[in-house]
């Protein structure tokens, strides 16, 4: 076992070694994480238009929009890199984050009002957060001034607090189809500790059986390329989202181009998702 070896047995990813791992991971998926990282380029382009029409005193809604697609832009961005370290996983869980920004910011467009629902939303979570530290054993809660003031505060909370299901926003912005696919598909695969997910930790044999546990930087050509297809794509609804709130003739030409190189990719590397 050389050095290199042994600092990731013993350190994992936090080892200096996996950067090492990041050039091995570009070269696997090259085609992809080059397609990654121009959309990357054009999503600071949307960036631009976005912070330029949606700053105040725009309105709420835009203002909104502008803050969800930069949080999109950032995720994306942060599950890019996680892909390279071999953290597909992970990456794949900050994906399904994207497609939460998204399903807000297709319903931002089709009803501005929805706004609204998004603070009530907010204020119920911050009221739920609350109403917890106030049942906290006396040892572990708070002083009684604090508790007192927070009482306070949520006497004077309106009463039509109501919070946002996911499954429901996507319905509403037509987006059930992408909530049923992409949506439940990185849940079972990824962000819940589903046996699907857990079986990435296994190595098998060669007739399939369970010989051992898998751990480490060491990604596959398949769960490289899947994971950064999935945030392309995704991402690439999150800029044509943004682009309807936001016009821009010149960059959704300019998506669509870059949407024509992920089909392209897709049907050369996952031939079997398609009908041709």
């Amino acid at each position: 076992m050389n050095h290199t070896e042994k600092s990731v047995l013993t350190d994992g990813f936090l080892a200096e070694a996996v950067d090492n791992w990041r050039k091995v991971h570009k070269r696997r998926a090259c085609d992809w994480f080059e397609l990654a990282y121009e959309m990357n380029k054009f999503g600071h382009e949307v960036k631009f238009i976005a912070e330029r029409k949606g700053h105040p005193p725009a309105k709420q809604h835009l203002f909104a929009g502008c803050l969800l697609y930069l949080r999109s832009l950032t995720t994306f961005q942060a599950s890019i890199r996680l892909a390279e370290y071999g953290l597909v996983v992970d990456s794949q869980t900050l994906i399904r984050s994207c497609l939460e920004n998204l399903f807000f910011l297709v319903m931002l467009k089709e009803n501005p009002k929805f706004v609204a629902s998004m603070i009530k939303s907010d204020v119920l979570q911050e009221k739920k957060k609350l109403d917890g530290f106030l049942k906290l054993p006396p040892d572990l809660g708070l002083n009684e001034k604090r508790t007192e003031k927070i009482k306070s505060y949520l006497g004077q909370l309106p009463n039509d607090l109501s919070a946002i299901q996911f499954i429901d926003i996507a319905q509403k912005a037509g987006l059930s189809h992408m909530y049923n696919t992409y949506y439940r598909g990185l849940s079972h695969i990824a962000a819940h500790p589903n046996i699907q997910a857990l079986k990435r930790h296994i190595s098998y044999d060669q007739h399939s059986n369970p010989k051992g546990y898998l751990y480490g930087p060491d990604a596959s050509n398949n769960d490289l390329g899947s994971t950064v297809a999935y945030a392309c794509s995704i991402f690439h609804c999150t800029t044509k989202a943004t682009l309807e709130l936001f016009p821009d003739e010149a960059l959704h030409s300019k998506n669509d181009s870059l949407f024509e190189r992920y089909s392209k990719l897709a049907h050369r590397d996952f031939p079997n998702q398609f009908d041709d």
